[in-house]
C-alpha cells in the first residue's frame, strides 16, 4: 500500500471514530429511569374516593368507591374500614372488599394483611332514605409501630472535656406519630455525672386523609407499648416512667402528644482511649390510629307518581 493510500485509510478511521464518540450518546443513553418510592406518615390512606350521586332521588341507589393504600414502608397488619357512621346504615350494601369477604352485618372490611405501597378497591352500595341531609362516614383504623435511634457522647472530661462527635438522632420511622429524643443541654454529657434525657411524641399525621378519631391534643398511647432501651447508660431516676433494669417503658401512665417526658441516667463501662464513648437510646412504640372521612349529600324527594 503506497504512502497516499495508507494516509487515506488513516483519515477514514479517524472520520470513523470522531463519528463513533458524537453519536455514542445517542446510541447507548440509558433508558427512562423508575420514578422514586416515596412513602407517606399517612400510613394508610383513601384514594380515589367516589360517590356517584351527592344529590340523589330518595330511594334512589348510589355508589361509594375508593383504594385502601398502604403508603408506609412495611406491611400493616389489620386494616379496618367501616361505615358505622353512616346516616341509616343498614342502608348500606358492601360489594367488594378486594381479596376478603365484606362483613355485611357489621358494614366492615377487614384486611389482615397489607403489604408496602398495596392497594385494595372497596365499593359499597347506599340506598338514599327519606329526603334530607345525610353523612357518608367511613371510618379506618390501623396499628402502627414506631422506632428512633439516637447517640448521645460521654466525655472523661479528663482526656477530652468536649467531643467532637455530636449528638444525632436516626430519622423517625414512618407513621402519625414520632418520637423525638431531648439530649442534655449541650448535646453531649460527662461520664461521672447523671444527666437528664428526655423523650416527646409528635403528632406528623395530614389531617386531609381524615379527621382523626381523637382529638388532635389528646392522642394518646396505652400504657406499656412505648419502650426504651439504652446501651452504654443507666437509669438514676425516672420520675414520670418506669425503670427496669436499663429499659424504660410507660408502665403506669398513658403517654400523651406534645408532652415531654424525662429521665436523669447516667454512663455505664469504661471510656476508652480516644476519651469519649457514645450512649445509645433504642426507641419502640406502637399505637393504634383512626380516621374518619365523610362526605354530606342531599337527598331529593323522590317525584309524584301519575
Amino acid at each position: 500500500m503506497g504512502k497516499g493510500q495508507g494516509a487515506i485509510v488513516l483519515l477514514i478511521i479517524v472520520g470513523l471514530v470522531a463519528l463513533f464518540l458524537i453519536f455514542s450518546p445517542q446510541l447507548f443513553k440509558a433508558g427512562p429511569t423508575a420514578a422514586p418510592i416515596v412513602y407517606k406518615n399517612d400510613i394508610i390512606s383513601l384514594e380515589n374516593f367516589e360517590i356517584s350521586n351527592l344529590k340523589p332521588i330518595s330511594g334512589s341507589k348510589l355508589t361509594i368507591s375508593f383504594d385502601v393504600r398502604n403508603n408506609g414502608d412495611k406491611t400493616v397488619n389489620i386494616v379496618d374500614i367501616g361505615f358505622e357512621g353512616t346516616t341509616n346504615l343498614p342502608n348500606i350494601n358492601i360489594r367488594e372488599c378486594e381479596g376478603v369477604t365484606p362483613d355485611n352485618r357489621n358494614k366492615v372490611c377487614k384486611f389482615p394483611r397489607l403489604i408496602s405501597l398495596d392497594t385494595r378497591r372497596v365499593v359499597a352500595d347506599y340506598t338514599a332514605p327519606e329526603p334530607f341531609s345525610a353523612t357518608i362516614q367511613v371510618k379506618t383504623t390501623y396499628p402502627n409501630q414506631g422506632f428512633r435511634e439516637a447517640s448521645i457522647p460521654i466525655a472523661d472530661d479528663r482526656t477530652v472535656r468536649t467531643p467532637q462527635v455530636k449528638f444525632r438522632q436516626s430519622q423517625p420511622s414512618f407513621g402519625p406519630f414520632v418520637v423525638d429524643v431531648i439530649p442534655p443541654t449541650k448535646g453531649w454529657a460527662i461520664a461521672d455525672h447523671p444527666f437528664e434525657l428526655a423523650f416527646k411524641l409528635r403528632f406528623v399525621g395530614s389531617t386531609a386523609v381524615g379527621t382523626p378519631t381523637e382529638p388532635l391534643d389528646k392522642l394518646k398511647l396505652q400504657k406499656r407499648v412505648f419502650r426504651v432501651d439504652l446501651q452504654g447508660l443507666k437509669v438514676v431516676s425516672c420520675p414520670q416512667l418506669t425503670k427496669i433494669s436499663d429499659t424504660i417503658i410507660n408502665n403506669d401512665i398513658d403517654m400523651v402528644v406534645n408532652k415531654e417526658y424525662s429521665c436523669n441516667v447516667q454512663a455505664t463501662g469504661a471510656i476508652g482511649t480516644f476519651g469519649y464513648k457514645l450512649g445509645i437510646v433504642k426507641i419502640d412504640f406502637i399505637y393504634n390510629y383512626g380516621f374518619v372521612r365523610s362526605q354530606t349529600i342531599t337527598i331529593r324527594p323522590a317525584p309524584p307518581s301519575k
